[in-house]
């Protein structure tokens, strides 16, 4: 245990942003980004399965932000971690990267 003012890292892995796509405010898992600062284009999509389709078709480019909305504590079955989209993400990254 520690004291809550001499945290481990400065956000415990999650950010809570606020902007025109969540008003009210939204929580981001930052594990595995490199950076908390992104300029491009957002997909939006109100659920993992909507979301899953644009990745099954590869509409989407290397850069692009997808926006999962609607999930989490108030908005899905508590928490899920949207694993289907990003082992597909990965899976043709790898597949880019080794040409296959």
């Amino acid at each position: 245990m520690r004291p809550h003012n001499e945290p481990l890292s400065e956000n415990a892995g999650l950010v809570v942003l606020r902007g025109n796509l969540a008003p009210d405010g939204a929580c981001l898992k930052t594990a595995g980004l490199k950076s908390l600062v992104f300029s491009g284009t957002a997909h939006v999509f109100e659920t993992e399965e909507a979301c899953m389709s644009i990745v099954s078709k590869r509409t989407y480019n290397e850069g692009d932000v997808l926006v999962i909305r609607n999930e989490g504590p108030k908005g899905g079955p508590g928490m899920r971690e949207m694993l289907s989209v990003t082992a597909a993400i990965y899976r043709r990254a790898w597949a880019r990267k080794w040409r296959c």
